[in-house]
């Protein structure tokens, strides 16, 4: 028996931050600690947007005085509007620099943000992003994913 519509609810399946980075050559610079932005379940009826954080770690890139930057790629959508999307479906998202969820964070492009710019040693420094899905999408119920890659530059 098929639950009525108001009672599905929507499972988010984790949305990866995969390692693959794209890094200038220095030997030990290394971005560790990546956890996922998981949204987890995602009702239709919201009236509030779904949030969720994820973070890394930025170590070793440069000395303790050489700045770096990160970026986040588009994923399988454009930076203006990601997209958590299953087979047939997509769910609208996105990732932002802070707490306030006003700045996307991107690639510096097409009015997107950059984080992460400071000086980072040996102990690293920890980003959080943050992670909103807009209430009032009707999506059928499903594991939607996307993947982003994180970039540093210094």
């Amino acid at each position: 028996m098929i639950p009525p519509r108001f009672l599905q609810v929507l499972r988010i399946a984790l949305l990866t931050l995969p390692p693959l980075l794209a890094l200038p050559l220095h030997a030990a610079c290394s971005i560790n600690a990546v956890s996922s932005v998981a949204f987890g379940t995602y009702s239709v009826f919201s009236t509030t947007p779904t949030t969720a954080t994820g973070s890394f770690a930025v170590r070793n890139c440069g000395t303790n005085n050489t700045p770096y930057t990160a970026t986040l790629s588009t994923g399988g959508a454009s930076v203006a509007q990601r997209t958590l999307t299953k087979t047939g479906a997509s769910l609208n998202y996105n990732l932002y620099t802070d707490s306030t969820y006003t700045s996307i964070w991107g690639d510096g492009t097409s009015g997107t943000s950059v984080s992460g710019t400071g000086s980072n040693g040996s102990t690293g420094i920890t980003k959080t992003i943050y992670g909103s899905i807009p209430e009032g999408q009707d999506v059928p119920a499903g594991s939607y994913t996307d993947s982003i890659t994180i970039t540093i530059s210094f």
